[in-house]
C-alpha cells in the first residue's frame, strides 16, 4: 500500500511562494479543516496534480492555479510542489 507522508506547497493559489508550507499526513486519517480561502481545496488539487499530472478543472493551463504575482505585487513567479510517498509491501505466506 502506498501512503502520502508529506507535501510541500509553494506559490500555488493562496500558498505564498516565499514560504515553505509543509503538510504532514497522518495514518490512518488526516482531516483538512479551515475557513473559506484557507487552501483546503488547493491541498486536494495539489495531491491530484502530483499523483496524476492533471490540473484542476478551469485552471486555464495552470494560469489560475499558481500564485498570482499581480495580487502579491511581486515581479516573478515561483512555484514548488513536492510529495513524499511511502510504499509498504506485504507478502502473504501460504498456510
Amino acid at each position: 500500500m502506498s501512503t502520502v507522508d508529506k507535501m510541500l506547497i509553494k506559490g500555488i493559489r493562496s500558498f505564498d511562494p516565499e514560504n515553505k508550507n509543509v503538510i504532514t499526513f497522518f495514518r490512518p486519517l488526516t482531516l483538512i479543516v479551515g475557513p473559506n480561502g484557507a487552501g483546503k481545496t488547493t491541498i486536494i488539487e495539489c495531491l491530484k496534480l502530483s499523483c496524476t499530472g492533471e490540473l484542476p478543472p478551469n485552471a486555464r493551463s495552470g494560469h489560475s492555479f499558481v500564485h498570482d504575482p499581480k495580487v502579491s505585487l511581486s515581479l516573478s513567479l515561483s512555484l514548488s510542489l513536492f510529495l513524499s510517498l511511502s510504499l509498504s509491501l506485504t507478502s502473504s505466506s501460504p498456510e
